[in-house]
């Protein structure tokens, strides 16, 4: 019998035959869960090879802190599942006082064909919930309309200007380094001054010398919210049931602008707030 051509099938085809692996590794992964721990406060057991990664926890207040701490250090993804967890639990009628379990496993983007070839996606991470009582998988698409802040390692962290980009942030919010879209890059309305001496940059200055010439950004219904200190991508999601949220960077220049300034007219109020400050600070 001739051997199937594997060159033949379609990326949709691929894909469902990685999905099907990635549900049954996740079904693996709830085998191994021992649910009289479900109401511990030390629930927390990760599993790591080298085509994914997994967590299984609690996010009951005791928990919470040292999940986290533990997901830096093995460099997963964290989130702030509260408020789906406080959905699941109305709309399943659980008790407040039973902690659901939460499993959470990342996958190496070698197996999402969309991603396979990007050198600087991330692994796609998603949730389950669990109940302890039952042990069923809950639907979190009762969620999908409550935001949720994700935190998602950088793949390429050794290219962030971490120092830099604090200063960035501390000074100016409009003026993101990795963020091609802030508005600090498009309008001369936005006031800005280099980090060190203090002196006024143009619009040009910020496009060609402040901006790291990569944009990073979160897939799926996410919006980049920016880094934390430990060089993870902050993605705020609205809806995360069934879906692998990941980020990536991608290599952006700005063309340079003319020098004519024929949208200051445009600035009147920042104008004006920066002389009324300049005034106050004189007297």
């Amino acid at each position: 019998m001739a051997n199937k051509n594997t060159s033949n099938i379609s990326n949709e085809d691929k894909q469902k035959e990685m999905d099907n692996m990635k549900n049954e590794i996740k079904s693996f992964i709830t085998l191994l869960i021992d649910f009289n721990d479900s109401n511990s406060t030390n629930l927390n057991k990760i599993i790591q090879t080298d085509l994914f990664s997994a967590q299984v926890t609690t996010d009951s207040p005791e928990n919470k802190a040292n999940n986290i701490k533990s997901a830096i250090e093995n460099r997963l993804a964290h989130a702030d599942l509260s408020n789906c967890e406080k959905q699941l639990k109305i709309s399943y009628n659980i008790s407040e006082d039973i902690n659901l379990i939460i499993k959470k496993v990342e996958f190496d983007p070698i197996t999402d064909v969309n991603r396979a070839n990007d050198s600087s996606a991330s692994k796609g991470v998603s949730f389950e919930f669990i109940d302890p009582i039952t042990k069923n998988k809950l639907d979190t698409t009762f969620c999908d309309s409550t935001p949720t802040p994700i935190s998602i390692p950088f793949k390429k962290s050794e290219r962030i200007k971490m120092d830099l980009y604090q200063k960035a942030t501390t000074v100016k919010s409009f003026l993101d380094l990795y963020n091609s879209n802030s508005p600090g890059y498009h309008s001369r309305c936005f006031k800005t001054t280099q980090f060190d001496t203090g002196a006024d940059v143009s619009l040009n200055y910020k496009r060609t010398n402040m901006f790291q010439n990569q944009t990073i950004s979160c897939n799926a219904d996410c919006i980049y919210e920016g880094l934390d200190d430990n060089k993870y991508v902050k993605c705020n999601c609205n809806s995360t049931s069934g879906k692998e949220i990941s980020n990536t960077g991608n290599d952006e220049s700005f063309d340079p602008l003319p020098k004519m300034n024929y949208d200051i007219v445009m600035c009147y109020y920042e104008t004006y707030t920066d002389v009324i400050e300049n005034m106050l600070y004189k007297n």
